[in-house]
């Protein structure tokens, strides 16, 4: 792997104020991507020319600006959350007019995925959920030996983000939920 000459992005660990990321004027920390990464940024947002992903950006930035109180008082910068970020997915999804929705979970939320799952589908969504490991892929594909597994000398599969991507794409779902 080629290493970058450009301070890695930390934006977990930013504690400046007013930042440069949401205020003209800001400030940032050595590790801004906002302010070492501007070819990238800049690059990113040709992608906004085309028509969905325009739309896309437009709905959510819409469906955000819904979910605070206090917006466009006396400051601004404080808003307080009124919408579950679950009932913003909802809104979200039935504002872009999706009706399939993929959720990618990891197996040990799965009471949560079902719950989640149950949820969406009583909102009129079709959902497909696939579980991170989807395929029963043996961690020994990654070339784990037996001490780096869970439990060793049993068979064990590994987490698979991308076949869980994979197989929510060949249901030709909408919008996916991680």
């Amino acid at each position: 792997m080629k290493k970058s000459t450009t301070k890695m992005p930390r934006c977990a660990d930013c504690k400046i104020e007013k930042k440069i990321c949401r205020q003209p004027n800001g400030k940032g920390p050595a590790f801004c991507p906002t302010i070492n990464l501007s070819k990238v940024i800049k690059a990113s947002l040709s992608e906004y020319e085309e028509a969905t992903i325009k739309n896309f950006a437009r709905n959510a930035s819409i469906q955000e600006g819904e979910c605070y109180v206090n917006r466009g008082k006396d400051n601004p910068h404080v808003r307080y959350a009124i919408k579950p970020r679950v009932q913003e997915t909802i809104e979200f999804a039935h504002k872009m007019g999706y009706k399939r929705l993929g959720l990618a979970f990891c197996g040990g939320l799965k009471k949560e995925a079902k719950i989640l799952s149950e949820i969406l589908t009583a909102q009129g969504f079709e959902v497909a959920s696939v579980v991170c490991k989807v395929g029963k892929t043996p961690k020994e594909f990654l070339d784990l030996t037996e001490e780096q597994k869970c439990s060793p000398g049993s068979f064990e599969p590994m987490c698979s983000p991308i076949t869980q991507a994979k197989v929510l794409n060949s249901m030709n779902t909408e919008f996916n939920i991680v």
